[in-house]
């Protein structure tokens, strides 16, 4: 029942992030190779979900499954995007931490951790000669 669950939770959640435009259980159907009526009973929980499956989807959508399986791990899952040389980065990265703030904010409970050895990137945010100064260098 309880991965029943937990399979229920993971479709809900890859609909909720995708396009209102894009047909969802066509999406699914896409991705794994399957028929409709196939990507339904997923969907619905009447069949299984593998980890394979589960694992295509995840690396499709870009969502960690832990928070699913409901692990106990005591780990905390990062992420983001590596600068690559040539593109504008600066302006990537602060397109980047918007999208993070945001989806933090989506949330009823909240919590962000920061780890720095400088002021941290909200502080800057608030004094624009500090982040004009930060974001020159």
């Amino acid at each position: 029942m309880e991965s029943n669950n937990s399979q229920l939770l993971f479709f809900q959640h890859i609909k909720s992030i995708t396009a209102s435009h894009i047909s969802f259980v066509d999406e699914i159907a896409t991705l794994l190779k399957i028929s409709n009526d196939s990507a339904y009973r997923r969907i619905r929980g009447e069949k299984q979900i593998s980890l394979d499956e589960m694992q295509i989807l995840a690396t499709h959508f870009k969502i960690s499954i832990d928070q699913f399986l409901h692990l106990q791990s005591d780990s905390f899952i990062f992420s983001g995007e590596l600068p690559v040389a040539g593109t504008n980065s600066f302006e990537q990265w602060l397109e980047n931490v918007f999208r993070n703030l945001t989806h933090i904010n989506s949330f009823t409970h909240k919590q962000l951790y920061y780890l720095a050895k400088d002021i941290p990137i909200m502080d800057q945010f608030m004094i624009p000669d500090l982040m004009a100064f930060k974001s020159f260098l």
